[in-house]
């Protein structure tokens, strides 16, 4: 804008500032925003990040613009959300209250970088972030030590942490707030990485509240996304040997070592060891049921009942111990 008066610029000479475009229009220069990078800086993106020698932490710093409102590419999630399990009413009003900043970074495939700007929805992500009850954190954080011990170990960088923060929003949107549980925090993760498989396997990886954007575009091509799937889904397949060899804090290990020195873990008497390998197997193999469901509560249920159902399920097991292959007999063995 003209700083006399209420009118767009129209001319401008050569400026560090403005750029006149094509269109004959006067742009800000994003570049112009940006920090100058020098020995001690690194730049992330719109990012300057400084080691504060005075705090001993690292900082990062960002210039933006702030718009009061979320930008139109926003809508969607607005309808989206509407009748959700998450985010409820209050918070969603909160979020889109929250506006946007503009940030002076360009698209990686922009035509012209010096004029580009990002929309960042940061202030509403953080809205979102603070509705978050512990398990929901706990869950994010083992999500990501996952990725950068495994997945980033074998291709640098290739998930950021921003994708593991979009899958659980995604996550929480479809299933609610309440199956986050510390009892459900690694089906739960399973469930996340599985967001962020599903977007590798399809090629497009939604920004939350900017569905439009894919934030795969300009950085996985469809070679190394198929490698980083294979990697992820060998995780999600096998969560408990993924978590032993998490290398933060040497988080693996003590949990193995507490494990193999539990009270509970080494007194639990063979019978009851049998048993639960046994009603595992049985339903896993024998009748092809599914497992307990997610949601079960194991202690709220109709003993009589079950017992009669285990009855029932006893019978058909010498069925099929009588006419299965040397599978099944092994694994009905094995359950009776």
């Amino acid at each position: 804008m003209n700083n006399k008066e209420p009118i767009l610029m129209t001319e401008v000479d050569n400026n560090e500032m403005y750029e006149q475009g094509k269109d004959g229009k006067v742009y800000l220069k994003s570049e112009f925003l940006q920090y100058p990078v020098d020995i001690v800086d690194e730049v992330h993106g719109p990012a300057l990040n400084r080691m504060s020698t005075k705090r001993g932490i690292d900082e990062d710093y960002v210039f933006a613009c702030y718009c009061s409102n979320l930008p139109k590419e926003a809508m969607d999630w607005i309808d989206r959300t509407k009748d959700k399990p998450w985010p409820k009413d209050p918070v969603r009003k909160r979020v889109i209250e929250s506006g946007c900043f503009l940030v002076a970074v360009g698209h990686k495939q922009g035509k012209d970088l010096r004029t580009d700007f990002r929309m960042s929805t940061t202030l509403g992500e953080r809205k979102l972030m603070f509705d978050m009850n512990i398990s929901q954190l706990q869950c994010l954080v083992l999500m990501k030590m996952l990725i950068k011990t495994i997945v980033n170990k074998q291709y640098k960088d290739a998930i950021k942490s921003f994708y593991c923060k979009t899958a659980l929003f995604f996550v929480t949107e479809q299933y609610g707030k309440d199956m986050f549980r510390e009892d459900r925090i690694l089906e739960c993760t399973r469930k996340c990485l599985h967001w962020i498989y599903k977007s590798l396997v399809n090629g497009y990886n939604p920004h939350y509240m900017m569905s439009s954007l894919d934030m795969f575009e300009g950085r996985l091509d469809a070679t190394l996304r198929e490698k980083v799937g294979e990697c992820i889904n060998d995780i999600i397949n096998n969560p408990i040997l993924a978590i032993l060899i998490i290398e933060f804090d040497e988080f693996g290990r003590r949990l193995y070592n507490s494990i193999r020195n539990s009270e509970h873990y080494i007194s639990e008497t063979q019978e009851i060891i049998r048993s639960n390998i046994g009603n595992f197997l049985y339903k896993a193999y024998v009748l092809s049921l599914k497992g307990p469901s997610l949601y079960d509560d194991p202690w709220n249920c109709d003993l009589e009942r079950e017992i009669e159902l285990n009855k029932a399920k006893l019978s058909r097991c010498e069925i099929l111990h009588q006419q299965g292959d040397i599978f099944i007999q092994k694994e009905t063995e094995r359950y009776r």
